[in-house]
């Protein structure tokens, strides 16, 4: 087997080790094709994520730092090392990143919905807004990204525009039944019982309909 095929199968079985949620074994076979090719930047990248997985974080930048000092165009590593900035609380850095990310791929619709809820934890929500509206923008047959968006900012008890959000799912979707359910929770939260019945009756139909 030649060097190349080594290190391809041991980035291959780390891949399927990280699928199994074997991430201590999928970082093992990282090691080793890193080992073998230290200019691997997708085994870098995809070491940052096990590491990630496993709450890591600091390893996990770490990680996706290299994948980045080696390929500077690497849009995954940026967007995975923004996530990772987030989960601890480094806001800014996150930020820089999924600029970074959406500069390389202006088409990113994750890179522009975390932006957005860096921005809002930063307590900057009018660019927050302006990240969901583009992320909605772009995945613009998708009704699970305006939900998600409706529900974090139901959960923020932001409900004015959550139920913007709800209802772009809605229209997109007008059988999605979770989009109904949180709209439910926001028209209680906002007194207006009477909407939520009617939502509540729309569920009870759909759910027939799909019984039938």
């Amino acid at each position: 087997m030649t060097r190349n095929n080594h290190v391809k199968a041991y980035y291959n079985r780390g891949y399927a080790y990280a699928d199994l949620e074997r991430y201590e074994e999928a970082i093992a076979d990282y090691d080793k094709a890193i080992e073998i090719n230290p200019k691997y930047s997708k085994a870098y990248n995809n070491r940052g994520n096990a590491y990630a997985k496993l709450e890591r974080y600091e390893e996990a930048i770490a990680d996706f730092g290299k994948a980045i000092e080696i390929n500077t165009g690497f849009v995954e590593a940026y967007y995975n090392r923004g996530t990772a900035y987030d989960e601890l609380e480094r806001y800014e850095e996150a930020i820089a990143d999924y600029d970074k990310a959406v500069e390389i791929n202006p088409d990113d619709a994750e890179a522009y919905y975390n932006r957005g809820k860096a921005y809002y934890d930063l307590k900057e929500y009018e660019k927050a807004i302006a990240d969901y509206d583009k992320a909605v923008e772009i995945n613009s047959d998708d009704s699970e990204l305006p939900t998600h968006i409706g529900n974090l900012l139901y959960d923020k008890n932001n409900y004015e525009t959550a139920l913007k959000y709800i209802n772009e799912a809605i229209r997109r979707n007008p059988k999605y039944i979770e989009a109904y359910e949180i709209r439910i929770k926001i028209y209680n939260e906002t007194g207006q019982h009477d909407k939520a019945k009617e939502d509540e009756e729309t569920i009870r139909k759909l759910k027939e309909e799909n019984k039938s």
